[in-house]
């Protein structure tokens, strides 16, 4: 997939957030990917479908589903079903831009009482040469601006599994990472 690693791993993220405020008793929540080659039977079934092959990542909930009234209007910004808040009802159009961006396309299927599944498809990358014969490239060190200093950074997020997920990947960079779940909080560690 051509991408950017850290906006592929956000639409996944918030895609798992989703499911997982959606399941407010506990439940499974199911992550897989799968490779579809696109036939024109999967062109007919999916009519955003534009490229001859995708990644899927599929999350899938048990929590209580969606209402056609409700499935209707998930992808307007702002849309929530949940107490309103600091970016409610932005992560799933969000995902959707994020995919879009990519040149791929979400697909969401719900039943009351049932859960909900949440497609996300990528377009797999066409390759210039076969595999065998493309050169491995050696990974380049990351160049900083000023590799003795360290950058600090105050993580403001109020869903706590993504200011976990946000604050990993950060450390991950060599960061210092303070988090703070709301504006008055940081204002206050600041």
């Amino acid at each position: 997939v051509d991408a950017i690693p850290d906006k592929i791993l956000e639409a996944i993220v918030l895609t798992l957030l989703n499911s997982d405020a959606a399941s407010p008793l506990g439940g499974v929540i199911t992550v897989s990917v799968e490779h579809i080659q696109v036939s024109d039977k999967f062109r007919v079934q999916h009519r955003k479908a534009s490229q001859p092959a995708y990644y899927r990542v599929r999350v899938a909930d048990c929590g209580p589903g969606m209402t056609p009234e409700t499935l209707a209007r998930v992808y307007e910004p702002f849309f929530t079903t949940r107490t309103p808040g600091p970016g409610a009802g932005l992560g799933i159009p969000i995902t959707e831009g994020i995919t879009r961006y990519h040149k791929g396309f979400t697909e969401i299927d719900s039943t009351p009482g049932k859960g909900t599944r949440f497609d996300l498809y990528f377009p797999v990358a066409p390759r210039t040469a076969p595999e065998s014969l493309t050169p491995a490239r050696k990974p380049r060190p990351t160049k900083r601006l000023h590799p003795e200093k360290t950058l600090r950074v105050l993580l403001i997020e109020d869903e706590p599994m993504a200011q976990d997920v946000i604050g990993a990947l950060l450390q991950q960079r060599n960061c210092i990472v303070t988090t703070a779940d709301t504006g008055k909080r940081a204002f206050e560690i600041l």
